[in-house]
């Protein structure tokens, strides 16, 4: 002890005590912050913060190094924006506004390289120093330099140990930019017979095939695809034996990512042989902007993938540019799903959104020409929101001309310590608007989203005030749709860097949210729920003007519990707040959260009474219609009684505005179980959102089906899925052993088992 205060005494002497302590704890904050924000991906710190890190925090440094090249590498690569169907502007989740904190002579891929450099040469044995070998080969590559892409890319494939399929697909790449097709068809014949290749590593098969088909060498790429589907069958065959050993009596012994791949290779190999036979298609289009053809557009052919969607699918795709009257025509193309993209620089698109088509991809028969037209709109201009001391919120946007309503919602806003800011969410709020103008009760109007979201799985404000963060700064996010429910526009475009002044900033005071709320506010901040839960129990009758909130606060919480695992969660003492509640308010919503908590209990029979009784009374809000019926078809598939589910889908499909706003899995699960194969191609090239890899499987399905397989296995795997959408783990477990158990008794059945397995995906 004595030992220990002499040694502070004299640093302190030395005034070196506490100057040391304070960088100690500062490098341990910082590194935890760092490690925090690349283990979380945050999209918040500025990139000169990096820069302090890489200057003077060695232990993070190799780290800090990689962020800010990814960062610098991503800001310049994005600079040209891919623009698919189907795909409008809106900005998502972690979008960023900052700009790359770089000095104006300097060119931010040249930076990046430099990064990446480094961090090879300081840091040769860490994993992040093979990663930035990949990385220069993908940013040479993207600038031409073939030969210095070859030598990163061969860098990076030296240092796997196992099979690589980003690497060999670069590797790849690159041959065919250097037009040595041969040894691109030498590596990946090599790669089929990689010890650690697995079915997902089809995709190169896939990626090859697509772009020898675009080079017209169609036997090698016949060739490639056949390889690739003898693949998947030896390695399925093999991990069968190999389970089998294992386990002595499995009686599940099937990898279900075989039927997936298997399925996209056989419509490939089937379309290069109409291609062959000179039987191909055209597809052809425009791109306007604002109604005005634009010439001189890059626009590419896009084929669907599964999971990949990298810069090489889009980039090395066919491509051609617009005409002078701005018009684009694909032909000899092989019969299957295309879809066009736009290539133009952020400023060109600058102000503008794409309007959506009614579906991504468009088919193609043999000897067929169709249309796919890109168009884009200028954005919506916004007012300046206006917030009362009373918490009176008023805004307003530009009239759209063909807008029949609004949708509108708000985006949440992270200033990090350089006050730059990202977009973190967004969020809807209210839908159907049909004036150009909103004027609500800022309170009423949080109200809107469920915000039953906690923070590291404690009882947040969010929980009672209705967001996972309702105080802090937004931005207005307002979108057009005509008559048919299609996007026209919205007030964000593709603004990836904008000033702050165009993102119409707002900020939520703490006294708009929490007021009447003063003795619960407190107890939330120390994270203690049965308090929190017990203050609103004991107060809510006793704050005179505010029991109307109490009570939704209560019977949101019971209703979804304190964190996503249902802590605290009591769905009778809900449905009890409830009823107080709907005793004191009339309200459509409220009724249907009381239908969704009888569901949630598996008491259909009250569900659906709830449900009829909102119906019967009449709803003015279109689009609560549409999801007080999609709950009443839910509850309907889960009964077996299929034919009544699908008349109440096929209704909102008439009526709705919009039918992507409802769960399509859903309905096509009602389909199958009525094998009604034809009605699910009907809808599919309407305006229904079923995604084209369900469309995969149901071109392999047969109208001859085996009772017995539908019976034993096929009805009870989708009644199990759409169960587990109650969260049942259980129920999720439950239908996967079925799938599996299906993919041995009934190998053949490709296209059921394919459609199955993107099911289970979607909802688990």
């Amino acid at each position: 002890m004595n030992l220990f205060k002499n040694i502070v005494t004299n640093r302190i002497k030395r005034g070196r005590f506490i100057l040391g302590l304070i960088i100690l704890l500062s490098s341990y904050v910082i590194a935890g912050e760092i490690l925090y924000a690349f283990s979380d991906n945050r999209p918040g710190y500025s990139q000169d913060y990096y820069q302090n890190i890489i200057r003077y925090f060695p232990m993070q440094r190799a780290d800090a190094l990689y962020g800010r090249a990814q960062f610098l590498k991503g800001y310049a690569m994005d600079d040209t924006t891919f623009v698919l169907n189907n795909r409008n502007g809106s900005l998502g989740n972690g979008k960023s506004h900052k700009d790359p904190v770089l000095a104006e002579d300097k060119d931010p891929l040249n930076e990046a390289k430099k990064l990446f450099i480094d961090l090879k040469e300081s840091f040769p044995t860490y994993s992040r120093a093979e990663r930035a070998s990949y990385q220069l080969g993908k940013i040479y590559l993207y600038e031409g330099e073939l030969e210095k892409a070859k030598k990163y890319a061969e860098e990076f494939l030296n240092t796997r140990t196992g099979f690589s399929l980003e690497g060999h697909s670069l590797m790849i790449h690159i041959y065919l930019e250097l037009d040595e097709l041969q040894k691109a068809k030498d590596l990946y014949f090599e790669s089929i017979d990689h010890p650690e290749r697995k079915p997902i590593d089809s995709h190169i098969g896939i990626l090859l095939g697509d772009r020898l088909s675009n080079l017209e060498e169609y036997e090698i790429a016949n060739e490639v695809y056949e390889s690739e589907l003898k693949f998947l069958d030896d390695w399925h065959e093999k991990y069968q034996k190999e389970r089998l050993e294992i386990e002595g009596n499995d009686s599940y012994p099937a990898d279900l990512d075989v039927y997936r791949y298997k399925s996209t290779l056989l419509h490939r190999k089937a379309g290069l042989n109409n291609l062959r036979e000179d039987n191909g298609a055209t597809l052809k289009g425009y791109v306007a902007f604002d109604g005005e053809k634009k010439a001189g557009v890059d626009v590419y052919l896009v084929r669907p993938y599964h999971n990949v969607r990298s810069y090489e699918m889009i980039s090395k795709a066919p491509s051609t540019v617009t005409d002078e009257l701005g018009e684009f025509e694909f032909d000899n193309l092989s019969p299957g799903r295309y879809t066009v993209a736009v290539s133009k620089d952020k400023d060109e698109l600058d102000g503008y959104v794409k309007k959506e088509r009614d579906t991504l991809f468009v088919e193609l028969d043999e000897n067929t020409s169709k249309e796919q037209p890109i168009e884009f709109t200028s954005m919506i201009d916004t007012s300046e929101i206006e917030i009362t001391d009373e918490g009176e919120f008023t805004f307003d946007w530009s009239q759209e001309r063909d807008a029949s309503y609004y949708n509108f919602g708000i985006g949440e806003i992270f200033r990090n310590e350089k006050d730059e800011l990202s977009l973190i969410r967004i969020r809807s709020l209210k839908k159907g608007i049909t004036d150009n103008e909103l004027n609500t009760d800022l309170k009423e109007l949080w109200k809107l989203d469920p915000g039953y979201y906690s923070w590291r799985n404690h009882i947040s404000k969010g929980s009672v005030f209705g967001l996972p963060y309702p105080t802090g700064e937004f931005i207005p996010v307002i979108s057009a749709y005509d008559e048919d429910g299609n996007f026209i526009s919205n007030n964000l475009g593709y603004n990836m860097y904008s000033d702050e002044d165009r993102l119409n900033i707002f900020e939520v005071r703490e006294k708009f949210m929490t007021e009447g709320f003063d003795s619960v506010n407190e107890l939330i901040e120390s994270r203690e729920h049965i308090d929190v839960i017990n203050e609103l129990e004991n107060s809510y009758e006793n704050v005179e003007g505010y029991d109307k909130e109490y009570l939704l606060a209560l019977s949101r919480i019971y209703k979804y519990g304190t964190n996503h695992y249902g802590r605290n969660q009591n769905l009778d003492l809900s449905l009890e707040y409830q009823d107080k509640l709907l005793e004191l308010v009339d309200n459509d919503q409220l009724k249907l959260n009381k239908a969704q908590t009888f569901y949630l209990q598996g008491d259909y029979k009250n569900a659906k009474e709830t449900i009829y009784q909102l119906l019967e009374n009449g709803l003015e809000d279109e689009f609560l219609v549409n999801e007080v019926k999609e709950y009443l078809a839910k509850i309907y598939l889960l009964e077996g009684e299929v034919n009544e589910a699908l008349d109440i889908y096929k209704d909102i499909l008439d009526n709705a505005k919009n039918p992507d706003d409802f769960k399509d899995h859903n309905l096509l699960a009602a389909l199958v179980l009525s094998n009604s194969y034809d009605e699910i191609y009907e809808l599919g090239f309407q305006d229904t959102n079923i995604r084209d890899e369900y469309l995969y499987a149901v071109e392999l399905m047969t109208n001859e089906q085996d009772s017995k397989f539908y019976k034993d296995y096929f009805k009870p795997a989708i009644i199990k899925l759409i169960e587990s959408q109650k969260g049942d783990q259980d129920k999720i477990r439950d239908a996967r052993e079925i799938i599996q158990e299906m993919s041995h008794e009934y190998p053949n059945k490709r296209g059921e088992l394919y459609f199955l397995v993107r099911l289970y995906t979607d909802i688990s």
